[in-house]
């Protein structure tokens, strides 16, 4: 079943990252569109599911809700007409090179091999997979921290949910003006001020817990950095995303300025996003288990700490990275 849940959220991801690939000036919009989407969906979810789970007799019963919702998925999918274009392009004959193709000759130019061994697309992918990557880690290790530092300090469960709630519901606020940003301003300023509010986020979550539950300033830097946890989130979501449609749009352009015909650009951006989700999937397999590691053998503390610094260190990374260029 698990195996099954992971091939949907995959052929999601995919669909995702062809409408961001298109979506062109309008990137940054599109991408915020559907994180708000996916925001009203969590809030909305938890609600649903514990009203349905007693008429379905038992919790367990969600799975086949989750079921139907895939086989749903699918049949939206296969019911939503394509444009003319798309269609041609979908029927055009693998293979039939208008022009040269990089990388190698048949099969061999669209596979996996010929995107590694492209420096072009390599260095999409590194840069691509890097901001992602850091966004994603972030964005990842506060869900864990909010709740445990929170619960650590020996705060009420009530204030604690509260806490969060503040995060979530500012994070679910902003995300369309940030499209907008991203598509007027460029990703390099939202980069830097997720950036900043990620550092101030985890930093703050640091010292609250140095602070402990009797300090008095401890509700206002709980509240502050939450505030900027959710503020952060807001801003990275889009982020990510845009930055998923911007590689494959500029691994598409290539191919086409090369006289690629229509199938084989299709096939190459394919595999192009396939390496990209592999190389985060790596990521995020991994840095569950640093933070949990650091967490349970050190501190809370020093997990807050090393993710502000993980924050600070992104500067560098965001000032200079190829894929923050749009």
């Amino acid at each position: 079943f698990f195996l099954f849940q992971g091939v949907v959220v995959k052929v999601y991801n995919r669909g995702q990252g062809a409408i961001l690939k298109d979506a062109g000036g309008k990137r940054g919009r599109v991408s915020s569109t559907l994180v708000t989407c996916k925001y009203v969906a969590m809030a909305a979810a938890p609600h649903l599911t514990a009203r349905m789970a007693e008429p379905l007799g038992g919790a367990q019963h969600m799975y086949f809700v989750q079921v139907g919702l895939g086989i749903l998925m699918v049949g939206s999918l296969l019911a939503t007409p394509r444009p003319p274009d798309q269609i041609a392009a979908a029927t055009t004959p693998p293979l039939a090179k208008v022009g040269g193709a990089k990388g190698g000759e048949g099969a061999a130019a669209v596979g996996y091999g010929a995107v590694l061994r492209d420096p072009d697309s390599r260095r999409d992918l590194a840069a691509a997979a890097s901001m992602c990557s850091l966004v994603s880690m972030l964005r990842g290790a506060y869900n864990v921290l909010l709740p445990v530092s929170l619960l650590a300090l020996g705060l009420p469960p009530s204030a604690a949910s509260l806490s969060m709630s503040m995060t979530y519901g500012v994070a679910a606020v902003f995300p369309l003006l940030v499209g907008r940003w991203l598509d007027a301003a460029g990703r390099r300023p939202c980069a830097v001020a997720s950036m900043v509010c990620f550092a101030v986020g985890h930093g703050g979550l640091g010292l609250a817990s140095l602070l402990g539950p009797s300090d008095a300033r401890l509700a206002a830097v709980v509240a502050a950095s939450a505030l900027a946890l959710g503020l952060a989130d807001s801003l990275s979501a889009p982020l990510g995303y845009t930055l998923k449609g911007d590689a494959a749009a500029s691994e598409e352009r290539r191919c086409l300025d090369q006289g690629w015909a229509a199938g084989d650009v299709k096939a190459r951006v394919a595999r192009f996003m396939a390496t990209l989700d592999v190389a985060l999937d790596f990521v995020g397999i991994f840095y569950p288990i640093a933070l949990g590691l650091v967490a349970t053998k050190v501190s809370v503390v020093a997990a807050s700490f090393l993710f502000a610094g993980v924050a600070c260190a992104g500067f560098g990374g965001v000032l200079s990275s190829s894929a923050l260029s749009v």
